[in-house]
C-alpha cells in the first residue's frame, strides 16, 4: 500500500513535535532547564539521523520577552536539514508556556501557530498519572487547515541508560496526537524521557526509532553569582546584631576587652540567643490538636478520616495530602459508586468523615491526619424523647403488694424454691461440664488445626493479591475529557470491560469491596460516549488496559464528539475511476481484522492480491490510508485497458466492487 509523502510531513505538525521538547518543571527537581544557551544533542540508534535541541534569546515582541526553544533536524551524510522554533516564556513555578511556533514543512510551506491565550506547554509539577492536552490550528499549502490535538500523561518514573550512563528517576511522558485535515486524520503516539536536573535524555518517535543523548551543555544560572554580593551587607550590619564569630582572635583597639576572647567591634553573649530566632519558622509540625499516623500499602487501600481537620477535605486535597492517584466513594442515594482521579479538574467531591473511600497509593508509606475528634453530639441529643416516662407511670406492678397471699411466708417459700432450682441447675451444669471436657477440648484441638490449614486458603485471597506486580485491581476508574460537546445536550460515558472477566458492566467506576479483581493488565476496554437520545456520538475505541494503568488504579481518556467509529464493514468504490495507470481503493471496518484484496480480469482470473494484514477499527477513505494499486500484475507488468473487479475479504465480509483502466 502507497501512502503519499504529504503524510510524513503532516505528522509533525503536531504541536508534540515541539511539546515532547519543552521544559517540564517539577516542585523540586528541574526536568528540563530552560536556561538560555542550554544544548542537547540525540542520535538515532542507527546513527542515520541526528536531533539537536537549544535554548536560545531572549527576544522582545510587543515589549514581551521570549525565549526560544529551536530543534534542528539533521539526517547525517546530507544537507537534508528541517527547523522547528517554538516562543515560550517560563512562569514563576517553572510552568512553561507555549506563545507560537512555526514549523519548515518542506513543500507545505511553513506551519505557523499562534496561542491566544497562551497556553500550558507544561506543568510546574509531573506527577505520575498527570494528564494536559493542547490543540493547534494552523494552515498548510496543499492540503489546507489542520487541526492537531495533543494529548500528554506521565505514564511512568524510571531510570534510563543511555551511552553516557544511566539516569535515575527520569519521568516519561507519553504524546499521543490526532492530526485532521479535509482529507485525512492522522493518530501518532511518541515517548520522552526527562531526568532530573539534566533535561530529555531519550526520545522515541512515532516510527518507534530511539533517540539517545549524545551530549550536552548546561549553562549555570549567573543568580547563584549574586548570592556573595548579599554577603557585605551583612559585614556591614555586624556592629549591630547579626554575627557572632566566636572563633576571631584580632581584638580591636576600639572597644574595652571585657573578656580576651570577646571582640570590641560585636556584643556575643547578649546576640547568641538572636541566631537560633531565624530557624523559628521550623516548628511548623506545631500541631495543637492530636494526630494520627496512618500506613498506607502500595496500591489499593480502604480508609476513613480519622480526625476531622480544620478545613474540610475535598478529593482533590485528599489526593494531593496522601500522593494518591486516585479517590472512590460510595454514593449512598444513587447506590453507585463515583469517583475522582489526579487527571479531573476541580476539587471532586467532598469527603467526610462518616464515610469509607478507597484510595490509590502507587508508593504506600506512612501519613498523618491531624485535627480534633469529630463532634457528633448534635445526634446523640436526638434521644430527647424521654417523656415516655408517664408511660412508665404503668406500675401496675405496685398492685402487687396488694395480693392476698400471705406476705412473709409466700415470700420465704418462692425464695426457698428459687434457691432449690438453681442448686439443681448448678448440679445438673457441674453434670454436664464433668462430662463434655474431653469434647471441648478435643473440639479446640480440632479448631486449632483447622485454623494452622487456613494460611494457604488466606493466601489464596489476600486484600489486594496482584497489587506488588500491579497486575490486577479491585476497583478502577475511566475517565475522559470529552470535547465538542453541544449545549443544552446530556452525555453518558460507558466503558464495557469484555475480554478477561465474563462480567459485562457499563460504569466507569469499577470497584469490589471483597477486594477481587474488577480489571486486569491486557483486558481490553470498549468506551463510548452517548447522548441523551441514546446515539454514540464518540466511539467505541478499544483500548488495552496496561500494568501502568493498573498500577495508577485509572485510565484516561480524550473523546471527541464526532469521532464515531464506524458500524458496518464495507467496500467504496475505487478513485480514480477509470484510471490510469494507479488507483485507491476506500473502506472501512467496525472491528480490527485481517485485511485482503483480490483483483481480478473480465475472465475471472486473479491479476494481483493486495494483502494489507492486520487494520484496527477505522475509516480508510482517504488516499493516505485506502488501499494502492499501480495498475501491475503479479510479476511487475502493467495490465491492459478493460473492466477489472476488486474484492475486499475479512474474517466474516466480503463484498467486490468493478474498476475500468483507460489508456
Amino acid at each position: 500500500m502507497k501512502t503519499p509523502k504529504f503524510m510524513f510531513w503532516l505528522a509533525p505538525l503536531l504541536v508534540l513535535s515541539l511539546v515532547c521538547s519543552f521544559a517540564p518543571v517539577a516542585m523540586a527537581q528541574n526536568y528540563f532547564p530552560s536556561m538560555v544557551g542550554n544544548t542537547w544533542v540525540f542520535v538515532s540508534a542507527d546513527g542515520a539521523e541526528r536531533r539537536t535541541y537549544t535554548f536560545e534569546g531572549p527576544e522582545t515582541v510587543d515589549s514581551e520577552e521570549f525565549i526560544f526553544f529551536n530543534i534542528t533536524k539533521e539526517t547525517v551524510g546530507t544537507d537534508v536539514v528541517a527547523f522547528d522554533k517554538s516562543w515560550v516564556t517560563v512562569a514563576g513555578d517553572g510552568e512553561i508556556i507555549l506563545h507560537q511556533v512555526a514549523f519548515d514543512r518542506g513543500a507545505f510551506g511553513i506551519a505557523e501557530a499562534t496561542f491566544d491565550p497562551p497556553v500550558t506547554n507544561f506543568p510546574a509539577a509531573l506527577p505520575l498519572g498527570h494528564t494536559w492536552e493542547i490543540v493547534t490550528e494552523t494552515v498548510l499549502q496543499l492540503v489546507g487547515a489542520a487541526t492537531t490535538t495533543s494529548s500528554l500523561e506521565v505514564v511512568a518514573i524510571e531510570d534510563v541508560e543511555t551511552p553516557l550512563g544511566v539516569f535515575k528517576d527520569c519521568v516519561k511522558v507519553e504524546t499521543n496526537r490526532r492530526a485532521v485535515t479535509a482529507l485525512t486524520v492522522v493518530r501518532e503516539n511518541e515517548f520522552l524521557w526527562l531526568a532530573p536536573d539534566v533535561g530529555p535524555v531519550k526520545f522515541q518517535d512515532t516510527n518507534e526509532i530511539v533517540f539517545d543523548l549524545e551530549s550536552y551543555n548546561l549553562v549555570e544560572a549567573p543568580v547563584v553569582e549574586d548570592a556573595p554580593a548579599e554577603e557585605p551587607t551583612i559585614t556591614e550590619e555586624t556592629p549591630a546584631v547579626e554575627e557572632t564569630p566566636a572563633t576571631e582572635e584580632v581584638p580591636p583597639a576600639e572597644e574595652v576587652p571585657v573578656v580576651e576572647e570577646t571582640l570590641s567591634t560585636e556584643d556575643v553573649p547578649a546576640e547568641t540567643p538572636e541566631e537560633p530566632a531565624p530557624e523559628e519558622p521550623m516548628p511548623e509540625p506545631v500541631v495543637e490538636g492530636p494526630g494520627f499516623d496512618m500506613t498506607l500499602e502500595p496500591g489499593l487501600n480502604m480508609i476513613s478520616i480519622p480526625l476531622m481537620p480544620a478545613e474540610p477535605y475535598s478529593a482533590k486535597s485528599l489526593a494531593e495530602m496522601l500522593d494518591a492517584t486516585a479517590v472512590i466513594q460510595l454514593d449512598a442515594t444513587m447506590q453507585r459508586f463515583i469517583g475522582y482521579t489526579v487527571a479531573d479538574e476541580g476539587d471532586g467531591f467532598d469527603v467526610t468523615g462518616d464515610k469509607g473511600y478507597i484510595v490509590n497509593t502507587p508508593t504506600g508509606g506512612m501519613v498523618k491526619f491531624t485535627g480534633e475528634a469529630w463532634d457528633n453530639q448534635p445526634e446523640q441529643a436526638k434521644p430527647e424523647p424521654m417523656p415516655e416516662e408517664p408511660v412508665a407511670e404503668e406500675p401496675v406492678v405496685e398492685d402487687a403488694p396488694v395480693e392476698e397471699v400471705p406476705a412473709d411466708d409466700a415470700v420465704a417459700e418462692e425464695e426457698v424454691a428459687a434457691e432449690e432450682e438453681v442448686a439443681a441447675e448448678e448440679e445438673v451444669a457441674e453434670e454436664e461440664v464433668a462430662e463434655e471436657p474431653a469434647a471441648e477440648e478435643e473440639a479446640e484441638e480440632e479448631a486449632e488445626e483447622e485454623v494452622a490449614e487456613e494460611p494457604a486458603a488466606e493466601e489464596a485471597a489476600p486484600a489486594a493479591p496482584s497489587l506488588a506486580t500491579y497486575k490486577s485491581a479491585w476497583a478502577f476508574i475511566v475517565t475522559s475529557d470529552i470535547h465538542g460537546m453541544e449545549t443544552g445536550t446530556a452525555y453518558t460515558l460507558v466503558a464495557t470491560e469484555n475480554v478477561t472477566n465474563a462480567a459485562r458492566r457499563s460504569s466507569a467506576v469499577w470497584a469490589d469491596l471483597n477486594r477481587k479483581s474488577v480489571v486486569e493488565a491486557g483486558d481490553k476496554l470498549e468506551v463510548a460516549l452517548y447522548d441523551d437520545r441514546g446515539r454514540i456520538v464518540s466511539g467505541p475505541f478499544q483500548r488495552t488496559v496496561t500494568t501502568s494503568d493498573i498500577r495508577n488504579a485509572f485510565l484516561s481518556l480524550q473523546l471527541n464528539v464526532g469521532d464515531v467509529q464506524p458500524q458496518d464493514t464495507l467496500l467504496a468504490q475505487n478513485f480514480p475511476n477509470p484510471f490510469n495507470p494507479e488507483t485507491w481503493i476506500p473502506y472501512q471496518l467496525n472491528k480490527a481484522t485481517e485485511v485482503k484484496i483480490d483483483i481480478y480480469n473480465i475472465s475471472g482470473h486473479l491479476v494481483r492480491s493486495l494483502d494489507l494484514g492486520w487494520q484496527p477499527t477505522g475509516s480508510y477513505m482517504s488516499p493516505s490510508g485506502a488501499a494502492y494499486w499501480d495498475g501491475k500484475n503479479a510479476v511487475g507488468e502493467r495490465v491492459a485497458s478493460g473492466i477489472y473487479f476488486y474484492t475486499l475479504q475479512t474474517s466474516d465480509f466480503t463484498a467486490t466492487r468493478r474498476m475500468v483502466i483507460l489508456k
